[in-house]
């Protein structure tokens, strides 16, 4: 406390001899030290400053002269790798040590650091100084220098949430999923060490499934609204670390769940009724509530049923909705929740789609071929019903017609369950597609995720006649993802999307399979399917070729200018993100330089912090950046490999490890002939096409 003391009466001296006046707004840097021992995730430290703040015009004003009392908050800043995260932290006055010093806790903590390995810290803060009386004067603004620390795992800390399924009556059971919070992740080989209590009475597991960083388990037995339900991981349960949890407490909720297998009866394309199913180990309640919403969560309509005069089976039930006119309804998904009047067990997500009005014929382009003549679609499927000619034997035991037209055109029609098609092919071969989708069929494939392959018939691409067009009719309000049946697909084949005016647009999510090209459509949608290879001189016989192809065709790449690709050229970090924001439909012309716009575009979705842009991508580094993006854009990132087979798995960046599993166990990346990764290595930009061709065809299968 003396030396504060002395401090102050040495800037007093100071004021009076020279008068010194801080200009408001002026800033400072100070240095910042500690923690010596490093950071743990998710555990409180502290960071020091030290005694003066250089002055930008000014000199050395002493940190001891700061006015606490005028902080408003401390901006803390960490970098991990290219990540970057802001946490607020405390400062306050040190009076045993004399010293100042800036609080963080775990939370803050937390938010900072999310896996272990190397990073930095930065300070940053508003504050007011001390005139000579001790009075607060001028307001400056200080910032640190940068701060390099060691991360660590820290002490295990978990999240935890519980679903009960039939708690109200008998033995039921609880679902519990926890997750690690704090860079630690769970032993699958020991995943019973654990330890459960309900109302602190201790509780037997089950059954657990684990992916690492996440566990979900089972626990059985009678449970109440307001049961207090802990856990706690004991210290084998953890792969990264010999330490334990400490014990986390979730409430039973007061609505609870049980598994409904429930589905529409479906007439004329209006439904009837609901069927569901308890499953075999719940009791059956009387009655059940049948409430069903529209798009927007409004109740169109409610009632109840008595579940014993509607039995069609062991558990089994049949609800009429003869009295529910969903005629006027407009085209969306409606919903059905189905409860018991008590309100203990539930089922959500049950939908019906009414489909939106089809017409017979597209107006797609008007130099399209003439659909007058063609037989009109039958009201059962919407398949054309004409004189029936020979019928090819097919995979889906579909029912094929071909009809010749005087000028020389044909007409081939397909009925299948899941929807028709009437094909026109002209004498030159010019094919356009009018495809009919089932409702049926269009709700399976959005709610699993399935391709649904287009009932039409086999296009060539192969030969010289224009392109394949296809109008598909979806009836439904949601994207869809189909396959369009095609033979000669080659990697720069891409599905086109012609507009209402007639422009065209690349549809940078389709993809060539091997039986056709896979693309997401929207009701209506009219595509073209085009080989938009680029034509470069430097590609020939290279070993990337396809992917090169590929990435020009989907216009994701740039060629670098006098028809070359320059394959063997350095992959710049700008060139990674502008290529990014492209496969992800941004326009990234104009700008004050060419990557402004990717870059910009890049910053706001998390993935890059901007920095270094003229700097070689390594190849981590893609790695990273394209496993962040997949988390932006909904692809599946969470599959990891094991890196130990690897000679240089030791040289990849803590920063980089999950993303680089994730690519290595997804294919992304692979090993050289040596068994190397070469993470530390630039890319080329034909790896970087190779590596982008890869994630396009994972994303194309992922989303739409």
């Amino acid at each position: 406390m003396g030396k504060r003391v002395v401090v102050l009466a040495l800037c007093v001296v100071l004021f009076l001899l020279t008068g010194m006046v801080l200009a408001d707004g002026e800033v400072g840097t100070v240095d910042i030290t500690g923690p010596p021992e490093g950071v743990r995730i998710g555990e409180p430290f502290e960071i020091l400053l030290g005694e003066e703040i250089e002055m930008e015009l000014r000199g050395t004003f002493y940190t001891y002269n700061i006015d606490t009392d005028s902080i408003a908050s401390v901006q803390v800043i960490s970098r991990t790798g290219d990540a970057e995260a802001a946490a607020e932290g405390t400062l306050t006055y040190d009076f045993n040590n004399d010293y100042i010093k800036i609080i963080l806790s775990p939370e803050a903590c937390g938010a900072l650091f999310r896996s272990p390995g190397s990073g930095s810290l930065q300070v940053s803060f508003t504050c007011d100084c001390l005139d000579g009386d001790g009075m607060s004067s001028q307001r400056i603004a200080v910032t640190s220098n940068t701060l390099p620390v060691d991360v660590s795992a820290g002490t295990p800390q978990l999240s935890a949430t519980v679903t009960c399924f039939d708690a109200s009556d008998g033995e039921g059971f609880l679902l519990i999923s926890t997750a690690c919070k704090n860079g630690n992740r769970f032993d699958e080989e020991h995943w019973e060490q654990w330890d459960i209590r309900l109302n602190n009475e201790p509780q037997t597991l089950r059954s657990v499934c684990h992916d690492g960083g996440t566990a979900v388990m089972r626990i059985l037995g009678s449970f109440a609204a307001g049961d207090v339900l802990s856990l706690q991981a004991l210290p084998s349960t953890f792969a990264t670390t010999e330490e334990g949890s400490g014990p986390v407490t979730v409430t039973i909720p007061e609505k609870d769940a049980a598994p409904l297998r429930a589905a529409f009866l479906v007439e004329d394309g209006l439904p009837t009724g609901l069927t569901w199913q308890l499953d075999e180990a719940l009791p059956t309640p009387p009655s059940f509530r049948i409430l069903l919403m529209d798009p927007s969560g409004r109740i169109v309509y409610r009632t109840s049923v008595e579940t014993g005069a509607s039995a069609s089976g062991e558990g089994a039930y049949i609800c009429d909705l003869a009295d529910w006119d969903a005629a006027p309804l407009p085209p969306g998904a409606y919903t059905a929740v189905i409860a018991p009047v008590d309100g203990t067990i539930c089922s959500y997500g049950t939908q019906w789609i009414k489909q939106a009005p089809v017409e017979k014929v597209p107006d797609i382009v008007p130099v399209f071929p003439d659909f007058s003549g063609v037989a009109e679609p039958s009201p059962e499927t919407g398949a054309a019903v004409g004189e029936a000619g020979d019928t090819p034997a097919a995979p889906f035991e579909d029912d094929t017609r071909t009809e010749e037209r005087p000028d020389g055109s044909s007409v081939i029609t397909v009925e299948r369950p899941d929807g028709a098609s009437t094909t026109v092919v002209s004498p030159d071969g010019q094919v356009v597609a009018a495809v009919t989708l089932s409702a049926e069929a269009v709700s399976e494939a959005q709610h699993s995720g399935q391709v649904l392959p287009l009932p039409m018939p086999t296009v060539s691409l192969s030969g010289d006649e224009e392109a394949p067009v296809v109008c598909v009719s979806t009836g439904s309000p949601e994207p869809v993802r189909v396959e369009i049946p095609a033979e000669g697909a080659v990697p720069g084949t891409v599905a086109v999307l012609v507009q209402a005016d007639g422009t065209e647009e690349v549809i940078r999510s389709s993809f060539a399979a091997e039986n056709g090209v896979v693309v997401t459509v929207s009701d209506g949608d009219t595509v073209l399917l085009v080989d938009n290879s680029g034509h470069f001189s430097d590609v020939a016989g290279h070993w990337a070729g396809d992917a090169i192809a590929f990435v020009s065709a989907h216009e994701i790449f740039s060629g670098t200018g006098e028809d070359r690709f320059t394959p063997e050229g350095t992959m710049t970090r700008a060139m990674l993100l502008t290529v990014l924001a492209r496969y992800d439909g941004i326009d990234v012309d104009g700008g004050a330089v060419w990557y402004e716009k990717g870059v910009s575009w890049a910053m706001e979705r998390g993935i890059s912090s901007g920095e270094d842009l003229e700097q070689p991508v390594s190849r981590e580094q893609l790695a990273t950046m394209l496993h962040r993006y997949a988390a932006s854009a909904g692809v599946d990132n969470d599959s990891r490999a094991s890196l130990e087979g690897f000679a240089d798995a030791d040289r990849i960046s803590a920063y980089a490890a999950q993303a680089m599993a994730w690519a290595v166990e997804t294919g992304l990346i692979g090993g050289t002939d040596r068994g190397e990764l070469l993470p530390q290595s630039s890319a080329t930009r034909s790896e970087a096409a190779t590596i982008l061709m890869r994630f396009c065809e994972i994303a194309a299968y992922t989303f739409s």
